[in-house]
């Protein structure tokens, strides 16, 4: 399983609507993976969707992210606003000091 990090400019940093996990969960279909969604809102940044995706490859999972969120986004026009800037998962350098 891996995370990945969605990462979106967003017009005045605006939060997605309170339905945003159900919004992607419907956009979801089975080859997708789709274990988990986080959804990271601070005043003053720009929001993160992390999506926690069963997966076999890193690109893969990166890829799957990718396509959930333009689904997404193609069944939910409201979200058009906001631009997908990476889609990555996040490394972790040095895990261990």
């Amino acid at each position: 399983m891996y995370l990945v990090h969605l990462t979106f400019l967003s017009p005045q940093r605006k939060h997605f609507p309170c339905n945003i996990r159900e919004m992607i969960k419907s956009a979801s279909e089975p080859g997708d993976g789709l274990e988990h969604i986080s959804v990271h809102q601070r005043t003053g940044a720009d929001p993160v969707i992390g999506l926690f995706l069963r997966s076999h490859s890193l690109d893969d999972t990166e890829r799957t992210a990718s396509r959930l969120w333009h689904r997404t986004v193609k069944n939910h026009s409201e979200l058009g606003e906001y631009q997908l800037f990476r889609c990555e998962v996040p490394l972790i350098d040095d895990p261990f000091p």
